[in-house]
């Protein structure tokens, strides 16, 4: 009687489960798929594109070719006089193979003062050289063409073959004065008709002559 109590009591406290011969019953509840909001794609149905290097714009390139930023006046007019060697050779800008340079003149203080020294106006020559090369650039002032109470400037500008790291750059000034009938103011008065009473008519302008001369070297940063 007692075994068969005892017996009993170990069965009670054995787990049918810890034998290791339970089966596993799995859930078969299924997760609910959400739905889609309409901004949502299907990530097997998404494509990553790679840009190629080969086609990018080259935005480098385009800054090189705008204009460069305005500079500080650099000028110094207090004191100077004019159609004299008054400035230097001005270096503006350079690529491997040319210089960009530059010359301004001062052409007159007032318009008062010019008129009265130039009354038809003047023309300026410059012959602009560079080793072999030369340039040669002309440019016409009437009085109309000046400032009326300021100073007046005009610049020789060009750009000349450079392909060497530095080159002696020089301008040359010519100045000659304007006949009447060639004065380019728009307030000058039309030639007059030819006098046959007059055997010997004025002779014409003389032919520009020598003002000036600046010569200088520039070398190419870098």
């Amino acid at each position: 009687m007692l075994l068969f109590l005892a017996s009993l009591a170990h069965a009670q406290d054995v787990d049918p489960g810890d034998d290791g011969d339970g089966i596993d019953i799995s859930n078969t509840t299924k997760t609910p798929k959400p739905q889609s909001d309409g901004f949502q794609r299907d990530h097997t149905n998404l494509t990553v594109s790679v840009d190629d290097d080969d086609g990018m714009h080259d935005f480098v390139a385009d800054a090189m070719k705008q204009a460069p930023p305005p500079d500080h006046w650099h000028l110094e007019l207090h004191g100077k006089m004019p159609l004299a060697d008054n400035f230097e050779i001005q270096f503006d800008a350079f690529d491997d193979k040319y210089v960009i340079v530059e010359l301004p003149v001062l052409v007159s203080l007032s318009r008062a003062q010019f008129a009265a020294e130039h009354p038809n106006g003047i023309v300026l020559v410059a012959q602009i050289t560079s080793g072999n090369n030369r340039v040669t650039q002309t440019q016409q002032v009437a009085p109309g063409a000046v400032l009326d109470a300021a100073p007046t400037l005009v610049y020789f500008k060009t750009a000349l073959p450079t392909p060497a790291a530095s080159a002696e750059i020089r301008f040359a000034i010519q100045q000659g004065e304007l006949a009447p009938a060639t004065s380019m103011d728009p307030k000058a008065m039309p030639p007059k008709a030819p006098d046959a009473k007059v055997k010997n008519p004025p002779p014409p302008p003389a032919p520009p002559k020598d003002k000036f001369a600046r010569t200088t070297v520039i070398r190419k940063p870098g």
